[in-house]
């Protein structure tokens, strides 16, 4: 899967994420959200740059993750696009630490997150690291929670027929995709919803 995301050419790339770009942006989560954590892209994953530079000029703050802890561990540090950037150990560029101002991963509002495949009830498949189902492991012991509600964002190709869980697994509440949105019911359930009309 992620070899087929690194070969998707620019072009289409950049389509994808103009028409993701666009689908969020009309949702009523996204318009409401002040605190948003996204994430620059790397090894082929959906582009944000269009998103976070949406989110800036409606005057939301923008996080991105920082691994902490020798790497063990992620947290969320405020954004600027004149922040200086550093490469970690997986080749991914974040926010130099000694610039960062961390905030509790509860106080977020939506969560921007990178996924290798997704399926229909919202599971997802990361890099396998686990960064994000320990950061918000608190969701799982939550009944009903809508903050931060973790959208994934993919290319239609990465939906699969179905992921094996694991008990510490944190599903998502949504998936934006290039044709479509995906997200849970009102009683927690997961469920596709039809393609929007283009």
């Amino acid at each position: 899967m992620r070899g087929l995301r690194r070969q998707l050419p620019p072009a289409e790339q950049s389509a994808a994420a103009q028409n993701i770009t666009e689908r969020l942006l009309s949702q009523v989560f996204f318009q409401k959200a002040a605190r948003i954590a996204a994430y620059l892209p790397f090894d082929g994953e959906v582009d944000t740059s269009l998103l976070i530079s949406a989110a800036n000029n409606a005057g939301k703050t923008i996080f991105l993750p920082v691994l902490v802890n020798h790497g063990k561990d992620m947290k969320f540090t405020v954004y600027t696009p004149e922040q200086r950037l550093l490469v970690n150990r997986f080749g991914i560029p974040e926010p130099a630490r000694e610039e960062c101002c961390y905030i509790a991963a509860n106080q977020l509002d939506l969560v921007l997150t990178p996924l290798v495949a997704f399926d229909h009830s919202l599971n997802r498949v990361g890099m396998g690291a686990g960064y994000y189902d320990r950061c918000f492991s608190f969701l799982r012991h939550r009944k009903n929670w809508n903050k931060p509600r973790l959208i994934g964002l993919a290319y239609d190709f990465q939906c699969v027929a179905a992921i094996k869980t694991r008990e510490w697994d944190v599903p998502l509440s949504g998936v934006a995709t290039e044709t479509a949105f995906y997200q849970s019911t009102p009683t927690d359930k997961r469920k596709q919803k039809k393609k929007e009309a283009r």
